[in-house]
């Protein structure tokens, strides 16, 4: 009657650990992952929600472990051990989509699980056939040594979840982006790995859009971490390609009339040719259908990485801005600074100036 109490609790105690941490890494951890993958699997005919996906993924893990422990019975130290199945189809499902051109959603998951699989179930034999003569060990209470082998042996299983998964952060940050805009949340979208140095060519031009939605793209752009220079602004369908949005849609907004200056005049400054921006802002700012078109005499009107570039331009070319003296000011220091610290230190200056147009211009 003992046995059975400890193995009681020992069960409980395995069920709460796996359903808990389950549920916390797909609801928090892989939610957005998990939306590209069915988004890529239904051809984007379904949506996932992340409080159902993970509560029904959870059960369903659940009921396999289940299944298992009904064909198998294994107790003891290897009753953890049941749960291997439903560990390895977690992590095979949290580990896509690979990239496009791969020639399956889970890449090499499709012979490696089947495998493990085959594997799993001649231990599970031996095991079987061991099972009957093992040594009793203390298995009284909460913290007995039969208690803590299986605790342990779940949570080494769960970081194997952890090690083979899809932990790249630069796709958590382009799947979360994605699923924000996709809801509208600009705001929310904006701030997903703003700080993180890592980045790549679609997750610039998924900022980019959403700064161009909220019209600040000329304002905020370069407060990013950038790659790719101008071709990264807008889809090309290989190397920047978006996961879930539409890029026809990206591509017909960039050339609407309120943002398709800041695009162009954005292209020029990502790839550094200051001159041609001189002149096509020019152009632009006496459009009256461009969002450049502010009064002459109001300098601070105009967007922030537009002044940054303009004193760039006019210092090198000995002459003024305008009448933007605080900017030239800036732009004077952070010179200082530059010639202070140069590449020897390029952390000190970008801890002041890392958020501007001169920091992308001469250092990223």
């Amino acid at each position: 009657m003992k046995r059975r109490k400890v193995s009681r609790l020992m069960h409980l105690t395995c069920a709460v650990l796996f359903c808990t941490v389950t549920f916390l890494y797909l609801y928090y951890y892989q939610a957005h992952v998990l939306t590209v993958i069915q988004h890529v699997l239904s051809g984007g005919n379904t949506h996932y929600d992340r409080t159902i996906g993970a509560i029904l993924l959870t059960l369903t893990l659940y009921l396999v472990h289940l299944a298992v422990y009904a064909i198998t019975r294994l107790n003891k130290r290897m009753h953890a051990f049941t749960y291997f199945p439903s560990i390895l189809f977690l992590t095979v499902l949290t580990s896509g989509p690979q990239p496009p051109n791969a020639p399956f959603l889970f890449g090499s998951w499709t012979w490696v699980a089947p495998l493990l699989l085959i594997i799993y179930a001649f231990v599970v034999y031996l095991s079987k056939k061991i099972q009957p003569y093992e040594v009793e060990i203390n298995s009284r209470g909460f913290f007995s040594q039969l208690m803590w082998i299986n605790v342990f042996t779940l949570v080494l299983m769960f970081i194997f979840v952890g090690l083979f998964s899809n932990h790249n952060d630069v796709f958590h940050y382009k799947a979360k982006v994605e699923v924000c805009i996709q809801d509208d949340k600009l705001d929310e979208a904006l701030e997903v790995g703003k700080n993180a140095p890592v980045t790549d060519s679609t997750l610039t031009m998924l900022r980019a859009y959403a700064l161009a939605r909220k019209g600040e793209l000329p304002e905020r752009l370069f407060e990013y971490p950038l790659t790719g220079g101008s071709k990264a602004l807008l889809p090309d369908g290989k190397n920047v390609n978006p996961l879930l949005l539409s890029a026809k849609r990206i591509l017909r907004y960039s050339k609407k009339r309120i943002v398709s200056s800041d695009y162009k005049l954005m292209a020029l400054l990502m790839d550094r040719k200051l001159k041609e921006f001189v002149v096509k802002y020019g152009e632009y700012k006496l459009r009256p259908d461009t969002v450049t078109n502010r009064q002459a005499a109001d300098t601070t009107a105009i967007p922030k990485h537009y002044r940054e570039a303009l004193a760039i331009y006019y210092h090198h070319r000995n002459g003024v801005m305008g009448q933007d003296t605080a900017m030239a000011a800036d732009y004077a220091d952070f010179l200082v600074l530059k010639k202070k610290y140069g590449n020897q230190s390029p952390a000190t200056v970008k801890d002041k100036y890392g958020k501007t147009y001169w920091w992308y211009y001469f250092y990223q």
